[in-house]
């Protein structure tokens, strides 16, 4: 698979391709890496929808919940955990850490 810019460069193609990452390659990407998702529930169903392409999981099932959680993996294991008092948990040796900071006024009008 390959995505492509819409950019018309007058020549009818467009200007850029990029690969599409397997789950395995994104896996090998994000290596080393902890992002922090913060925000409402539109943040909360990115930080899902990142926890299952990395999984491997073709179809994302949407879980409903207003806490924080917390994702890694490392070479045999991964875990999902939800709810403020499981924040701190991760998989031992980790190579990736994924965190979701719920925070629903960071999106408001109110601010």
């Amino acid at each position: 698979h390959h995505g492509r810019w819409m950019i018309d460069n007058n020549d009818g193609k467009s200007s850029l391709t990029l690969p599409w990452f397997s789950y395995l390659g994104m896996r090998k990407c994000l290596e080393g890496s902890h992002i922090i998702f913060q925000g409402d529930s539109m943040m909360r169903q990115m930080f899902n929808r990142i926890v299952h392409y990395i999984r491997g999981y073709d179809i994302v099932i949407e879980h409903f919940y207003h806490f924080d959680a917390k994702y890694s993996y490392n070479a045999t294991h991964d875990l999902l955990s939800i709810h403020d008092f499981e924040k701190e948990k991760t998989v031992w040796n980790p190579l990736f850490i994924a965190d979701f900071v719920w925070d629903p006024v960071l999106n408001s009008n109110n601010v």
